[in-house]
């Protein structure tokens, strides 16, 4: 999709002017000094661990004001009715951020915050070497996607971060990471996590996990599937891609498991 285009079709949105030029006062100041420390002592100290064994964390991201604009920068851009892409192969409601103009700030957040995350984190999954981005939002409500089956997504490293607004149920729920015990019958890994506004998922991307039901109210959260092609391109990865279903332990196929999603942004 022509975004600019897209850009052309739509009312004025107030979100732009707001984003551009970047501004350090939308992101947590936690989050901002631990980056502009360095360290990886200052980048532990920040995150919340959820499961030293299979290294979920959580961490505040953005401000709780800047979570409810992108909730109606969401809601605005959906109004018009224009034909917006389904965010990935397992989601029916949310869409693309590149498509709405929010590219080049979503990139910055990436770039800026999250690839030093994740360099020291995980750097046997390519978090060294994050090079390309696929960034979208989903929504579960009772009327709508209410709960996502059991998965992997397309990428080395997930962000995954609520936005809001009022709701109950819903949680994220790990099962463990692809080939790592963490994912072996008859007992895999059993974690559950409750979204907060504001508050951000950090896993692996190759980490089976879900969302139960929604109970009650509306979830939005911003997903950012951060890639790394030369992780893709070693000789495990390239052979994983010919393997056959049966490399997902817990069921599905390639496609359930997001690996025909191809929207993508390079990360410059």
């Amino acid at each position: 999709m022509d975004c600019a285009a897209l850009e052309g079709t739509l009312p004025p949105m107030f979100f732009h002017d707001v984003w551009s030029p970047w501004m350090l006062d939308m992101v947590d100041p936690a989050l901002v000094a631990a980056v502009q420390n360095g360290t990886a002592r200052a980048l532990r100290d920040l995150l919340t661990t959820i499961s030293v064994d299979t290294r979920i964390y959580s961490l505040q991201v953005l401000r709780g004001s800047i979570c409810r604009q992108l909730v109606e920068e969401i809601d605005h851009a959906q109004r018009a009715g224009l034909p917006l892409t389904r965010p990935n192969s397992m989601n029916n409601y949310g869409l693309i951020l590149h498509e709405i103009g929010l590219a080049e700030p979503i990139e910055r957040l990436m770039r800026d915050y999250v690839a030093p995350l994740a360099r020291v984190f995980y750097p046997e999954w390519g978090g060294g070497a994050l090079d390309d981005l696929h960034a979208f939002t989903i929504q579960y409500s009772l009327g709508e996607d209410r709960e996502l089956s059991e998965h992997m997504d397309e990428s080395e490293v997930t962000l995954n971060l609520c936005l809001g607004t009022n709701f109950t149920g819903a949680e994220l729920f790990f099962r463990g990471i692809r080939d790592h015990p963490s994912s072996m019958k008859p007992h895999p890994e059993n974690i559950t996590v409750t979204h907060a506004p504001g508050v951000a998922v950090l896993h692996l991307g190759q980490h089976f996990h879900g969302a139960y039901p929604i109970l009650g109210g509306s979830r939005y959260n911003l997903i950012a599937w951060c890639k790394s092609s030369g992780f893709r391109s070693s000789a495990t990865e390239m052979f994983l891609k010919h393997c056959s279903d049966d490399q997902f332990p817990h069921g599905g196929t390639a496609a359930t498991h997001g690996l025909n999603d191809k929207f993508t942004t390079e990360l410059r």
